[in-house]
């Protein structure tokens, strides 16, 4: 019977911290798409972070990719 409650507990507490990480990254996401407030993004995905640290679009936020180098030779459109 305790294994049993530690175990619905154990699962609950999952349900629980992944319905948080979830919370956290979709405010962290209209933060950083409406209202512009990077303070608050950055603490809000910190705090998602915490909890999954192996989310791409979090990685993402915190390690951006280097911008596509040009090719050599290329020339821009004119316009």
């Amino acid at each position: 019977m305790v294994d049993q409650l530690k175990a619905e507990k154990s699962t609950q507490y999952r349900e629980d911290k992944n319905q948080l990480f979830e919370a956290y990254k979709f405010l962290g996401g209209y933060h950083l798409s409406v209202t512009k407030d990077e303070a608050k993004v950055k603490d809000l995905f910190t705090k998602a972070q915490e909890i999954k640290a192996d989310d791409p679009d979090i990685k993402a936020y915190f390690n951006p990719a280097p911008p596509a180098a040009a090719a050599p030779g290329a020339v821009a459109p004119k316009k």
